[in-house]
């Protein structure tokens, strides 16, 4: 990705206030940020433009679809797009998430500042 381009960032939480906090937060850090609550639409979305992002932010524990099923879907679409999955509970350990493409597990509640330097890190190498 170019310094020109403002990072596109698909973000996924079955928590409507999650999805605003995330939104507010990762746009006054400078992203552009698309969000849903419901991860059936988000993944829709994604098949349908599967280039219109450069990264997702999935909360591990939603109903239908969860955070890491939600990887495995987007990653077969796009297999270096850089993942991330927030949890406050779900997943084990991030070892339990190795085999599945998920870049890294942060847990709730999220430091913003932190996912942002990972998100600049993940998409600088895209």
């Amino acid at each position: 990705m170019d310094n020109e381009t403002t990072c596109r960032i698909l973000v996924v939480d079955d928590e409507p206030a999650q999805v605003r906090l995330a939104r507010v937060k990762l746009t006054a850090l400078g992203f552009e940020v698309t969000t849903f609550d419901d991860p059936q639409i988000a993944l829709d979305a994604f098949v349908a433009d599967p280039d219109a992002f450069h990264c997702v932010v999935a909360d591990q524990s939603m109903p239908s679809l969860t955070g890491v099923e939600l990887t495995k879907h987007i990653l077969a679409k796009r297999p270096h797009m850089p993942v991330f999955i927030c949890s406050g509970y779900g997943i084990a350990s991030e070892a339990d998430t190795t085999d599945t493409g998920v870049r890294q597990v942060l847990w709730k509640p999220v430091d913003w500042n932190h996912l942002a330097q990972l998100i600049c890190e993940a998409t600088s190498r895209q």
